[in-house]
């Protein structure tokens, strides 16, 4: 949906939720929608583990925020912000297939001239993606307030601002 600038934005969570903190980024892309509200608002798309259907969201859409487990090499629980070209350079390790995806759809995107005005993905080196469960690991469940917290401190730099949804 458009914002009140006009400009659309996406907030895509990526991973494979049953590869422990490899979904880490739906993780936090369902923690967000149940917590809060946004205003404009935005479009929030659980992208799992989708490559090319992902495609129409970067001629379609204005700027994108990219919520996922990325193996950088560094200590577990970083997290890294990259900005646009960043994302293909730092995405040379592969740590399952969906990432093969994504840099094939920002590739693409990218030749095809679908050029959203900005495309920041937060990276979280995970703890574990070595067992089949759909939880996060109690390390990543830890940081997912940090990860949050870094999600939301970009959209509202974008003028997009949160409100919590109350309990009832």
């Amino acid at each position: 949906m458009p914002s009140s600038n006009g400009s659309k934005t996406v907030l895509l969570g990526l991973g494979n939720l049953l590869m422990e903190d490899e979904g880490v980024g739906v993780h936090a892309l369902r923690w967000m929608e149940a917590a809060y509200t946004f205003e404009p608002t935005i479009q929030l798309v659980d992208g799992g583990t989708a490559g090319f259907e992902l495609l129409p969201l970067f001629e379609d859409n204005d700027r994108i925020l990219m919520i996922d487990a990325v193996e950088f090499g560094k200590e577990p629980g970083s997290i890294t912000v990259l900005e646009d070209d960043q994302i293909l350079t730092e995405l040379t390790q592969k740590m399952s297939l969906h990432h093969l995806g994504i840099t094939d759809v920002l590739s693409s995107a990218k030749l095809l001239e679908y050029c959203p005005q900005k495309v920041v993905m937060i990276g979280i080196q995970p703890f574990a993606i070595d067992n089949v469960t759909m939880d996060l690991s109690p390390d990543m469940q830890a940081r997912l307030p940090k990860v949050v917290a870094t999600a939301l401190s970009i959209l509202e730099s974008w003028g997009i601002h949160t409100s919590a949804i109350s309990a009832s």
